[in-house]
């Protein structure tokens, strides 16, 4: 009797811990629901006087651009397409992409759909380091590290379904060679531009797998044809 109880409770147990190993996704959604991006409004975090007037001009449509492309790649939702510009005047959407609930719900409303996917560009962080060869090479090392926050929005409950913040980092070498110490040849060139835009797509992508697998769990289901 004794054996018989101890076995009846390893297999509770093992009952127990396959359940919790197993996600199964915290939010029940139709099958390829329709969704909207949002853009994610002008930068200005704490590194943006760092930056060009064109680098903060376009950081918030582009970070919702590459949400967007990354959703039609790995999510099942039916996503609208329609142009990112211009669309603030749609929206009473702030510096730092916050969304009033009266403007996402006119936002789905005027898209026909019922959920919306929008965030802000949390952060984009500056490091570098130096190496010095006297008298032969200079190699500067710039990292970007950026973070995007996404929310899913339900229009009809006016819920904020799931969230999720991605991380990217890029980095990008600049090598000078010193012929002497007042005269120097670049040998490659660093640019900011590509360097943000590297950092802004893996964080967008690490952003919406995190999305998709809260949403979905293990297993994310395919979008319907």
């Amino acid at each position: 009797m004794y054996r018989s109880s101890l076995v009846g409770i390893l297999i509770l147990l093992g009952a127990v811990f396959t359940s919790a190993s197993t996600t199964e996704g915290a939010v029940r959604l139709p099958p390829s629901p329709p969704v909207v991006v949002a853009d994610f409004g002008r930068y200005g975090g704490n590194n943006s006087r760092l930056m060009t007037a064109d680098d903060l001009s376009i950081i918030g449509s582009n970070a919702a651009e590459l949400v967007t492309k990354y959703l039609m790649e790995l999510s099942p939702f039916d996503l609208v397409n329609y142009d990112l510009e211009g669309v603030t005047n749609e929206i009473a959407l702030t510096s730092s992409g916050v969304m009033s609930a009266d403007s996402l719900h006119d936002f789905a409303l005027s898209h026909n759909v019922r959920y919306v996917v929008y965030g802000t560009v949390v952060d984009i962080a500056y490091g570098d380091s130096h190496t010095n060869i006297p008298m032969l090479l200079h190699v500067n090392s710039d990292k970007i590290t950026s973070r995007i926050s996404i929310q899913l929005y339900d229009s009809q409950t006016g819920d904020i379904l799931m969230t999720a913040q991605g991380t990217g980092v890029s980095e990008a070498v600049k090598s000078r060679v010193v012929i002497d110490e007042s005269n120097t040849i670049d040998s490659a060139r660093y640019l900011s531009t590509d360097n943000i835009s590297k950092s802004l797509d893996k964080a967008a992508k690490n952003a919406v797998d995190l999305l998709l697998k809260r949403i979905y769990g293990d297993k994310i289901p395919k979008r319907n044809v």
